[in-house]
């Protein structure tokens, strides 16, 4: 089976690593061709190391959907393309229409929640009118592909809504991880001070900027604690600004991109996720595999990550409900380690990766052997 990955980029996030770790785990009768279009290639060498074939299709200076589908079209029929697995937005497009007209099955992937009332809110004015454009588009298109894969059930049911999907083409399939490679972890040595560790892209779904307004909070409380961000964007000038305006550079730091994050789990007593929005957060899992206590947001998508109530969840958005769940955790911490051990059981069964991808490998068969029938 010839499967064709078509991405937006290689930049260094959850549904590209996500993607990567897909195609280190499928069989070896699986011909793997991944196709990205814009120019952000933090991934590129682990791509490249990868069981797959890499081909770059520049489109940087705006989309560029014509340019786009007609080189598509050409790489479908050049690699006698089976199926086509498409991720993100941008490459969404693209390859809808590409399968279309070259006959060949779509497989679209459902990682975020694009269209929810926070992430609309993020849009004003002339972009709020782009928003809808590009919704529109998208649901224009959404009954193209055979089947949609999603990281979780409650971003599936959402998208649905948002584009009209019919739910019998939704699939879920969790993100997964190898479990063999995430070092379970072990407690500090020294309560002191306490140390905060988060993870992710600096931009506003992520909710850094709550954060940072609740450790401030915190720290008027309890003057031992430190927090460690960790991740790279474009809202790094606001978050480091707001930490000197506090400041708090002494006991915040924004410490850039790092691969293997979960490797500097070891360093913390505790992780924080305070996502506005999600699809399904591989950061999470990975703090949940590793055994740290968590504090998360309480989006839809990190309650069914954590599906045993063993994660201290907080308002999301709500800076007073987070720096409340931090200091009630670090006055429980013994508890927290009890019920972090508890999370780190259930995520090894539910996030292997080997297991995640003999699903996918099963789906995408099925949808190419009903095609063949079709």
């Amino acid at each position: 089976m010839r499967v064709l990955f078509s991405i937006d980029s290689l930049q260094a996030g959850g549904a590209e690593k996500s993607t990567l770790d897909i195609i280190h785990h499928l069989s070896a009768d699986v011909k793997a061709t991944v196709v990205y279009y814009y120019g952000k290639h933090d991934l590129k060498a682990d791509f490249e190391q990868a069981p797959c074939q890499l081909i770059y299709i520049p489109l940087d200076k705006g989309y560029r959907f014509g340019k786009g589908v007609r080189q598509l079209l050409r790489l479908i029929r050049r690699e006698k393309i089976d199926i086509i697995v498409t991720t993100l937005y941008r490459s969404g497009i693209m390859s809808r229409i590409a399968g279309s007209i070259a006959g060949v099955p779509v497989v679209d992937t459902i990682v975020n929640d694009s269209y929810s009332a926070a992430k609309r809110s993020e849009f004003a004015g002339i972009h709020g009118i782009k928003f809808h454009v590009v919704k529109q588009l998208d649901r224009m298109t959404a009954s193209i592909p055979k089947l949609w894969l999603s990281n979780s059930d409650a971003i599936a049911q959402t998208m649905q809504k948002a584009l009209h999907i019919n739910p019998a083409r939704i699939k879920t399939i969790y993100r997964g991880r190898d479990i063999d490679v995430v070092t379970p972890w072990q407690a500090p040595e020294s309560m002191l001070p306490f140390r905060f560790v988060a993870a992710g892209r600096l931009v506003a779904q992520k909710g850094f900027a709550d954060l940072i307004d609740a450790f401030v909070s915190l720290y008027k409380r309890n003057n031992h604690i430190t927090l460690t961000i960790y991740g790279e964007g474009k809202d790094r000038a606001s978050l480091q600004s707001s930490i000197d305006t506090a400041s708090m550079g002494d006991c915040i730091m924004l410490a850039g991109r790092v691969p293997n994050v979960w490797k500097e789990f070891s360093k913390a007593h505790c992780f924080v996720l305070p996502s506005h929005y999600e699809g399904l957060s591989g950061v999470l899992i990975e703090a949940m595999l590793s055994g740290i206590p968590v504090i998360a947001s309480d989006i839809p998508m990190n309650v069914e990550a954590a599906a045993n109530d063993a994660v201290t969840f907080f308002r999301a958005g709500n800076a007073v409900s987070l720096a409340d769940a931090m200091d009630n955790l670090m006055q429980h911490y013994s508890r927290a380690i009890i019920k972090a051990e508890s999370t780190a059981i259930v995520a090894r069964k539910k996030f292997d990766i080997r297991e995640i991808a003999a699903q996918y490998q099963q789906a995408l068969i099925e949808v190419v052997k009903n095609n063949s029938l079709a």
